[in-house]
């Protein structure tokens, strides 16, 4: 099995790299982290117009209907760098979810403005008065 990239991952690697250098150099990156929402929302803005957010949604829904390679390229260039912010929570892990476990309704309400960065998504993992440790009530 050839695991390597085609051209077309090859070529969105290096975009997304580039981008990377140029918009989010590491001496931004500590300011971001520091500043009250973590991300700069003129880069968000650019990243949904160039189509990242919704790689992996479908096109129905405003998607670029990507694979899970393509998103393993593009998540381990923005990670790179890294660039901070809600890419991967929201245009990931939420856009999955809502495909995997939504009803059509939520995918028809929820996935355009993932894909298009109106929205941010996250998904809860449990409830606020619940842990992962043993001593947490139940």
């Amino acid at each position: 099995m050839d695991l390597s990239l085609n051209e077309q991952q090859r070529m969105l690697e290096q975009s997304v790299r580039s981008f990377v250098e140029r918009r989010v150099p590491r001496s931004k990156i500590v300011a971001l982290q520091r500043s009250e929402i973590g991300y700069e929302p003129e880069t968000w803005k650019t990243i949904a117009e160039l189509g990242w957010l919704g790689l992996l949604i479908p096109e129905r829904y405003g998607g670029g209907a990507g694979s899970l390679t393509d998103a393993a390229v593009l998540y381990q260039e923005l990670g790179r760098g890294p660039v901070p912010g809600p890419c991967f929570s929201s245009g990931v892990l939420s856009a999955l979810v809502l495909l995997e476990a939504g009803t059509e309704e939520q995918r028809r309400r929820f996935l355009p403005a993932i894909a298009s960065g109106a929205q941010i998504h996250a998904v809860a993992i449990t409830e606020p008065a619940r842990s992962w440790d043993r001593r947490a009530s139940h």
